[in-house]
């Protein structure tokens, strides 16, 4: 007996984890084909009957719900729906459902899975996978079967069946993956949204730079006499922006004022940040508010700080509670905390100790004492926050800030995507605007809107990146611009150019009108020390043009000597390039290894830069070959040598050498 018909076709993506819809048959019917035929000469009709009566009386099984589930969504028609149940026998099936081949049933299966292949090119080309209109999406399926149900009209029944329970889940499989695809495409577009919202947010914060509240406008009013308004002040360094104390950690900080670093940077004090905190006043304040030494003393930290300390140790609660008048708060506090604050009788507190003198005067403080207060009498907890043990601290305007945690609802992303993604923004923020990683709030704010430490350092990468390469760039213009006035200078100097001197007197008047009083009141020559200057010149130092006209400008030598500097200098710059080729350079520093003592070394690099130079004069200013430059060199070798013995030979020859062995 023939097996039941078994379909080989191409297995496609779209149905490749479809599992196979399983359906037997119970195969007979009264048609004139070979298999009818042969079922009536075999006696068949009675068993398939009564097989097919067992078959019926049965529950539907999981598979044959199946079918009858992948029928109705495709939306056949209910006259066609069959569900077929049974054995096969013959490949034919009758009953009370309908006739039914296995053939046509697995031919239907064929085709379908070959229409699969052309089902995926349509919605490839359909370019649903980059649309969110769920609307696209259902138009496409219903004209697709649409054109299914055309081409089946007048099918047979079986074919009909084969075809649309094998299609029926490919569209299945596809609407599920349209679904996958479309929520992470409704995803990162939301993600769009968010950044173009934060990049706009961020720009916004950044550039307005968003006021810091009652008490930081009040600190500004009466600060500036002290750090001038800069985190990073130092005493007597108003400006300072080399040492970045807002980038150090507290302790950091401290250990910086006990070391006595601001000693060496011609400080008078330890007194550092724009509230000009001392060593000792620095760590006592710190210790009283239970502030770990880890905390970076950044600006919201100084603040933070001041206004612990003002609390603690000068009033500023009582002010604020009415238990002392403006007038008592600046005499008894601020002005021992402010040495720049005059008090009422006009003068400052610290007056005449060689150090401080006050500057602000006592009507400018007391009218921004009665504006701070009146700020914390509308909204107190806005100004300043009590905890549970009855504590206080400074309250910040970014108490109620947005913190990115309606990003969900609004955009449909969770609270650390939205923060990740500001970080993002501050990042693109700081490389559109280089200048701004100067800024030393930049971890204030990113503390305000609560980013996570991984975030924080990717931008603090970039910030320090950016700031890098300002200082290199920085550095390279001050050279530029520094080297230029060498040049000018040393044309004046050596070349009697007035060209140049009349250029020197707009790029830098200090060193035109020193060139001017050499000229005219020349240094007395017991000051000089020509023969010093010469004897430990480095003229392989980049910067010796720079040292050479310093120490002509300071009086250290005269203009001879300075002249006779410079033409070494630019003989040995000019023949640099040549002495350091890789075919010359091995066998000249094998020469000069083997004469004794550094001073002989530095006489031969001498004495072969002036024999190149001299070779270059020769060759009309052409280099000169490897054969001519060993030889001056082996010359130059051989002369050091020679005076080196001579200079052997003398000393040894001297009366107190002859007495040695005597002795």
């Amino acid at each position: 007996m023939p097996a039941t018909q078994q379909s080989a076709v191409p297995t496609y993506k779209e149905t490749a984890n479809i599992q196979t819809k399983q359906v037997d048959w119970n195969t007979f019917d009264d048609r004139s084909t070979p298999g009818a035929a042969l079922a009536r000469l075999l006696n068949a009709v009675p068993q398939a009957a009564q097989k097919q009566g067992e078959i019926a009386n049965k529950p539907q099984s999981q598979a044959e719900q199946e079918q009858l589930a992948s029928l109705a969504s495709m939306g056949a028609e209910k006259d066609r729906l069959r569900l077929a149940k049974g054995d096969s026998v013959f490949g034919l099936l009758t009953g009370k459902e309908g006739t039914m081949d296995a053939y046509e049933i697995n031919r239907g299966r064929r085709d379908a899975d070959l229409a699969a292949g052309a089902l995926r090119d349509a919605y490839a080309q359909s370019g649903l996978a980059d649309s969110d209109d769920p609307k696209a999406f259902a138009k496409f399926v219903q004209d697709q079967q649409k054109s299914i149900f055309g081409k089946l009209q007048g099918s047979d029944q079986s074919y009909y069946h084969g075809y649309v329970t094998r299609i029926g889940g490919v569209f299945e499989e596809m609407t599920k993956s349209h679904a996958g695809n479309l929520d992470q495409f409704i995803t990162s577009k939301n993600k769009m949204a968010l950044q173009t919202r934060m990049d706009s947010r961020v720009a916004v914060e950044m550039a307005t730079n968003k006021e810091r509240g009652a008490f930081g406008a009040f600190m500004d009013n009466i600060s500036g006499g002290e750090g001038a308004g800069n985190y990073n002040a130092f005493h007597n360094h108003a400006g300072n922006q080399r040492v970045r104390f807002t980038d150090m950690t507290v302790g950091e900080v401290l250990d910086w004022q006990r070391r006595g670093d601001w000693r060496h940077m011609g400080a008078g004090s330890s007194a550092v940040g724009k509230y000009q905190f001392i060593e000792s006043t620095l760590r006592d304040t710190v210790r009283a508010s239970g502030m770990s030494l880890d905390t970076k003393f950044t600006p919201a930290v100084q603040d933070q700080l001041i206004f612990n300390r003002l609390v603690q140790t000068r009033g500023m609660k009582d002010y604020l509670d009415d238990k002392i008048s403006a007038e008592q708060f600046l005499d008894s506090g601020l002005a021992k905390e402010f040495a720049s604050l005059k008090k009422t009788n006009g003068r400052g507190e610290y007056d005449g100790d060689g150090l401080n003198k006050g500057g602000v005067s006592a009507r400018k403080t007391l009218a921004a004492l009665i504006e701070f207060k009146q700020a914390y009498l509308q909204d107190p907890a806005k100004v300043i926050k009590a905890d549970s043990k009855g504590g206080i601290s400074l309250g910040t305007i970014n108490d109620d800030a947005d913190n990115d945690e309606s990003a969900d609802a609004e955009f449909g992303v969770d609270t650390p995507t939205a923060r990740s993604a500001r970080a993002d923004s501050i990042i693109r923020h700081l490389e559109a605007n280089p200048q701004e990683a100067e800024r030393d709030d930049i971890e204030d704010y990113m503390a305000a809107k609560k980013l996570p430490q991984a975030d924080r350092e990717r931008v603090l990468q970039t910030r320090d990146k950016l700031r890098n390469e300002s200082q290199q760039r920085a550095d390279m213009d001050e050279q530029k611009a520094t080297q230029e006035i060498v040049d000018l200078a040393d044309k004046a100097v050596r070349g009697r150019d007035t060209e140049a001197l009349a250029k020197l007197r707009t790029k830098n008047y200090d060193v035109y009108q020193k060139l001017l009083d050499l000229q005219t009141k020349p240094v007395d020559t017991e000051s000089l020390d020509n023969d010093g200057f010469l004897k430990t010149a480095n003229y392989g130092n980049p910067r010796f043009g720079q040292d050479a006209l310093k120490a002509y400008v300071g009086g250290q030598i005269d203009q001879e000597t300075y002249a006779q500097a410079m033409d070494q200098y630019t003989v040995q710059a000019q023949a640099q390039p040549i002495l350091s080729m890789p075919a010359v350079k091995p066998s000249i520093d094998k020469m000069k290894l083997m004469l004794p003592g550094d001073e002989n070394k530095t006489i031969f690099d001498a004495q072969m830069a002036v024999a190149i130079d001299d070779l270059m004069k020769a060759n009309d200013g052409k280099r000169p070959s490897l054969q001519e430059i060993q030889a001056a060199a082996q010359q130059v070798q051989q002369h050091i040598l020679a005076l080196h013995a001579q200079e052997a030979q003398v000393r040894t020859g001297r009366p107190e050498y002859a007495n040695i062995g005597n002795q």
